[in-house]
C-alpha cells in the first residue's frame, strides 16, 4: 500500500545519513558537489581466478571460497571476482589451449585484471606456461599447489606461490600406527592427468612399505565399481582416499560426492589427506589445513594488490598441522585414543548426558505452566485461524503471479536477445564456409570472437540477476555495491551507495529480500524514472535493517499506480511483508521516488501498520 510518510519515513528524511533532498534538484546539486569534491566511490579491484577443474571440485572449492570471503573482507575498496575453469582432463591435448587463451584475451581486453590467482597444479602450469602471452604485467598468485608441481616451473618477478607438501610415507606410517593389524591399503584415485601424476608418486613413495602392507589401486575403476568393491573388502583393510576428479570410466565428480558415496558403502575405515574431509567419513590424522592456506594466500594477495614486494618466488610450504580425528569414526573402528599422537584434536565428541538433556529437563519442568498459557492462546488462535487461511490463499495467488512474471521476463530475455544473437553467430559461421578470401575469413572470425565474448558477459549478467553468487560469498553490502556498479555502467546513470552500522552477519532471508527489493527498485528507475542520479543506502535503524533507494526522476501518482496493481511494487511489498517488515514508497509527480524497505532483526514478525 502507498501512503504518506510514516514516522520511520520522516525519521529517514531527517536522518544525518540522508544529507540531501529527495527532489530532482537536490540530487543534481549533490551530484555536482560529489564531482567537485572528488568523492566518487573507489574503483573495484578485479580478481581473475583460474580453477584447475571447476569451482565445485574438492578440496579446492573450500580453499577458493575462503579466499574470496577473506579477501573481500580485508580490502577497503570493492572487489569483483571473475572465475574461469580449465577442463584439466582435456586441456593439455594438442591444439586445445589456444582457443581458451584467445577467449581470455577477448574477455579481458578492455579491463585487465589487477590480480591473477590459480588454484591447483593444472591451472598453475597453464598460467606459467603462457605467462608472456596474456596478462604479463599482472601479478600472479599460485595457490593450492603441491610443491612437486613447481620443481620444473620458473616464476617471474611478480609471481608468488603458496604451496603445500604431502608427506605420503607419513600418511601410511600413521595408518599402521593407529591400526597396526592393517594388511591391505586400497588407494582411491582417478584417471585425469593430474591423478596419473599422483598415482606414479604414490607407487614410488609407497615402495618401502611393500613388505609390510599390500596396496590395491582403484584408478581404472568407475565410481560405481569402486563402491561395489568397497562394500566387500576383507578384514584388516583400509581405504586411502586421494582424489577423484575423473574416474576410470571418464565420469567427472564434483565437491565431495565421491567420498560420501564411498563412505555409505564401505565396510572398512577411510583415511584422507585434507582437513575439509574430516566429518565426511574419514578417520583423521595428519591433514593439510586448507583454511590456513587460504589465509596465507590472502596475505600475499593484499601485498600484490598494494604494489608491495611480495617476497617473490615460492613461499615456505604449508605442511600437515596438528593431527585431527572424528570421534565417531574412532568409536566405530575401536581405535583407542591412547594410540593417537600427543596433542591430537578430537572433534564431534558427544556431550555428557546432562549437557545433552538439560534443555529437555528444564522444558519438562515448565510444561505445566506453559499448558495453561497455551489453552488461552489456542482459544484466541481459533478465532484468527479462518482469517489467516483466507489471507494465506490470497498471498499465495499473488506470489504465483509474481514468480510467473519473473519466469516470463527471463524467457523473453533468452528468446529475444540470447537466442537471436546465437542465430546471428550461426549465420556468421556459415559465411566462413563460403568465403574464398583469407582476409574475409579472418574478418568474420574476428567478429565472431568479439561477439562470443559479449554473449558470455550477457549470459553471466543474466545468471547474476537470477541468483548472484556474490550475495552468498561476500554478503549483502558487497552484493548491493556490485549491483549498483552494474546498473550505473548499463544505464549511464550515476549511483552512490553507502552503508553503515551493520552487524558482521545478516540473516540470509533478510539479505536476499532486501537484495531483490533493490534490484526491482533499480529496474523501475531504468524503465520509468527518467532520472539522472540515484542514491542507495543500507543501515540499522529501529532494531531492523533498512534499505533506501532514491532517484531524482519524474515520480508518479501513488494512487494511480496502486489502482493499476503495479506488479513490481506488489512483489517488493510481498517479499518484505513475509519477513514482518514494512515497505514505504514516498513519491509524487515531478518529485522523484524514495523506496524504503525495513525488516526487523530480532527474529519476530511485526504486525503490519495499515
Amino acid at each position: 500500500m502507498w501512503r504518506g510518510p510514516t514516522e520511520r519515513v520522516r525519521k529517514i528524511l531527517d536522518h544525518p545519513f540522508r544529507s540531501w533532498s529527495w527532489g530532482r534538484g537536490g540530487l543534481l546539486v549533490t551530484g555536482l558537489l560529489l564531482a567537485l569534491l572528488g568523492t566518487n566511490a573507489a574503483e573495484a579491484q578485479r580478481i581473475l581466478i583460474l580453477h584447475s577443474f571447476n569451482r565445485d571440485f574438492a578440496p579446492y572449492n573450500s580453499l577458493s571460497s575462503s579466499f574470496r570471503t577473506e579477501l573481500a573482507q580485508a580490502l577497503p575498496e570493492p572487489v569483483e571476482f571473475y572465475e574461469e575453469s580449465l577442463d584439466a582432463a582435456r586441456l593439455g591435448e594438442m591444439g586445445t589451449e589456444n582457443p581458451f587463451i584467445d577467449y581470455l584475451d577477448n574477455r579481458f581486453a578492455d579491463h585487465r585484471p589487477d590480480l591473477l590467482v590459480t588454484f591447483g597444479g593444472p591451472a598453475a602450469r597453464f598460467a606459467l606456461r603462457h605467462r608472456q602471452h596474456f596478462f604479463p604485467v599482472t601479478p600472479l598468485l599460485v595457490a593450492g599447489i603441491e610443491l612437486r608441481h613447481l620443481q620444473d616451473e620458473t616464476l617471474a618477478g611478480n609471481d608468488t606461490a603458496v604451496p603445500f607438501v604431502l608427506d605420503l610415507p607419513a600418511i601410511v606410517e600413521h595408518i599402521l600406527t593407529v591400526l597396526p593389524d592393517t594388511r591391505k591399503v586400497v588407494v582411491i584415485i582417478g584417471a585425469s592427468r593430474l591423478e596419473e601424476f599422483w598415482l606414479a608418486e604414490m607407487r614410488r613413495e609407497f615402495q618401502p612399505f611393500s613388505g609390510r602392507v599390500e596396496f590395491d589401486w582403484f584408478n581404472q575403476l568407475s565410481l560405481e565399481e569402486m563402491k561395489r568393491r568397497a562394500a566387500s573388502l576383507p578384514p584388516h583393510t583400509v581405504i586411502l582416499y586421494g582424489m577423484l576428479a575423473i574416474d576410470g570410466a571418464g565420469i567427472p565428480h564434483e565437491q565431495d560426492q565421491a567420498l560420501t558415496g564411498l563412505y555409505a558403502k564401505a565396510d572398512v575405515p577411510i583415511f584422507g589427506l585434507f582437513e575439509t574431509q574430516l566429518g565426511l567419513g574419514i578417520v583423521g590424522g595428519p591433514l593439510i589445513p586448507m583454511r590456513e592456506m587460504a589465509t596465507r594466500s590472502v596475505d600475499i594477495a593484499l601485498r600484490l594488490l598494494r604494489g608491495e614486494p611480495s617476497a617473490g618466488g615460492v613461499m615456505a610450504p604449508i605442511v600437515a598441522g596438528v593431527h585431527q580425528y572424528d570421534w565417531r569414526e574412532l568409536a566405530r573402528w575401536q581405535i583407542a585414543e591412547e594410540r593417537l599422537p600427543a596433542g591430537s584434536i578430537i572433534r564431534f565428541r558427544p556431550q555428557s548426558p546432562w549437557q545433552n538433556y538439560k534443555a529437555p529437563i528444564l522444558i519438562g519442568i515448565s510444561i505445566v505452566a506453559i499448558e495453561a498459557i497455551l489453552i488461552l492462546a489456542l482459544l484466541v488462535q481459533r478465532a484468527r485461524t479462518r482469517k489467516a487461511e483466507l489471507d494465506s490463499r490470497a498471498l499465495s495467488a499473488r506470489l504465483v503471479t509474481v514468480y510467473e512474471d519473473e519466469r516470463r521476463r527471463v524467457a523473453r530475455d533468452l528468446h529475444d536477445d540470447i537466442t537471436q544473437r546465437l542465430a546471428g553467430l550461426t549465420m556468421e559461421a556459415a559465411r566462413i564456409e563460403h568465403a574464398n578470401d583469407l582476409d574475409q575469413k579472418n574478418h568474420v572470425l574476428g567478429n565472431l570472437r568479439v561477439e562470443l565474448g559479449r554473449l558470455s558477459e550477457d549470459v553471466h549478467t543474466l545468471s547474476y540477476q537470477l541468483h548472484p553468487a556474490v550475495l552468498d560469498d561476500l554478503g549483502l553490502p558487497e552484493a548491493l555495491r556490485s549491483t549498483c556498479d552494474r546498473f550505473a555502467h548499463a544505464e549511464s546513470i550515476p549511483v552512490h551507495f553507502a552503508s553503515r552500522g551493520l552487524p558482521t552477519k545478516l540473516p540470509r532471508e533478510a539479505a536476499l529480500c532486501l537484495f531483490r527489493v533493490a534490484q526491482e527498485a533499480l529496474r523501475n528507475v531504468a524503465r520509468h524514472a527518467q532520472a539522472s542520479a540515484v542514491e542507495v543506502s543500507l543501515m540499522m535503524i529501529d532494531g531492523g535493517l533498512q534499505l533506501t533507494v532514491g532517484d531524482n526522476g519524474i515520480g508518479f501518482d501513488p494512487a494511480e499506480a496502486y489502482a493499476r496493481g503495479h506488479i513490481g511494487h506488489t512483489s517488493m511489498g510481498e517479499r518484505v511483508k513475509l519477513l514482518g517488515g514494512e515497505l514505504d514508497i514516498d513519491t509524487s509527480p515531478g518529485n522523484g521516488t524514495l523506496v524504503i524497505a525495513w525488516i526487523p532483526m530480532e527474529g519476530k514478525r511485526h504486525e503490519q501498520h495499515e
